[in-house]
């Protein structure tokens, strides 16, 4: 929205957020550009903006402030759900043994979350590179095995991976038989991702 000149935005401002808005353009007026975000009530709608103040120059010295404010409420909203969605489903995965990771081709790395920690007794960052887990956590018979069926599957571009069961060592040296599955994205090059 454009304001005709000499119109003050505290005038279009919930005056609870005055004393915030005036410290974000004293900033703004000092050549910081200050972003944020505002969740607000709407009758009975919350509504989320992404805040953006920025110093206007004229010869070098910030004379006025440009503020921009987008609408985030979709993402917000479907991030929070996502949010929410997560933590149950951690939630159940730890309460019932299961374990869920993520590998991330690119870095070479997996993402484990804390219940791997209780159930194999590694802390998930001595065990989060890809070379270091199947050298440390894949039983020494099952490594070999393993690589080539792995490969044998990315080759096929195979979505869905039922791996033949495995034995995992855990910190302590004990042998647990694992059985896992596998989801696969690849990227357009044809590489997982």
């Amino acid at each position: 929205t454009y304001f005709k000149s000499g119109v003050c935005i505290l005038d279009y401002t919930p005056p609870e957020l005055h004393n915030d808005l005036l410290e974000r353009l004293k900033a703004a007026l000092k050549g910081e550009t200050i972003h944020s975000q505002r969740k607000i009530k709407l009758d009975d709608q919350t509504l989320y903006y992404d805040l953006s103040y920025m110093p206007y120059f004229t010869n070098g010295k910030a004379t006025g402030v440009i503020i921009r404010m987008k609408d985030v409420t979709q993402h917000a909203l479907l991030k929070k759900e996502l949010d929410e969605s997560n933590e149950r489903f951690l939630a159940a995965a730890v309460a019932s043994y299961d374990l869920i990771w993520e590998r991330d081709f690119e870095e070479d790395k997996y993402h484990f979350p804390s219940g791997h920690s209780k159930i194999f007794g590694y802390d998930v960052s001595e065990v989060d590179r890809v070379e270091i887990f199947l050298n440390t956590v894949i039983h020494p018979g099952d490594r070999v095995m393993l690589l080539e069926f792995l490969k044998t599957c990315y080759e096929k571009k195979a979505q869905e991976i039922n791996y033949p069961l495995l034995r995992y060592v855990t910190k302590d040296g004990e042998t647990r038989y694992v059985k896992a599955r596998s989801f696969i994205n690849y990227n357009k090059a044809g590489k997982p991702k």
